[in-house]
């Protein structure tokens, strides 16, 4: 039941910092940096939520360390599915702390634009590629093939 966490807390995160701050004391670039972080983990928690078959499904990969470590799978399945997942999860929320807490004012630049673009398109892309696995796992004659571009004939 941990996989949720990591689309869910960075939103929570932003947030916090929103609150703290004083959404009515936020600036445009703050506005966006939590816009982008709540269209982000929307679509990767609803993604999650959509196929999610509820708590009598566990991941393959889980099942996998149990098997590959019985031993050590605690410590496997903490460090790993656990610990890792959060550092990487806090860390990537860091750039959110000077955006919000800098005295420094950032202007509204070409390259602060073009930033926002590129995050909006991979927003975009994500969708579309869950998308398509989605419909490709639908499909029972691709269960245990890999999708890949195949010309249409």
């Amino acid at each position: 039941m941990y996989d949720p966490y990591w689309s869910v807390k960075p939103m929570v995160i932003a947030a916090g910092y929103l609150l703290y701050i004083g959404p009515e004391n936020a600036n445009l670039i703050q506005w966006l940096a939590f816009g982008l972080m709540q269209l982000y983990g929307l679509r990767l928690t609803t993604n999650f939520y959509r196929d999610w078959p509820g708590f009598v499904h566990e991941d393959w990969r889980y099942v996998n360390f149990r098997k590959q470590f019985p031993r050590a799978y605690w410590l496997v399945s903490f460090s790993g599915v656990h610990l890792f997942p959060t550092v990487m999860v806090y860390l990537s929320c860091l750039p959110l702390y000077p955006i919000f807490f800098s005295d420094a004012t950032v202007s509204l630049s070409l390259v602060l634009w073009l930033g926002v673009f590129i995050l909006l398109g991979s927003i975009v892309l994500a969708f579309v590629a869950d998308e398509q696995m989605r419909t490709f796992r639908k499909n029972p004659t691709n269960k245990g093939k890999l999708m890949n571009l195949q010309e249409k004939e």
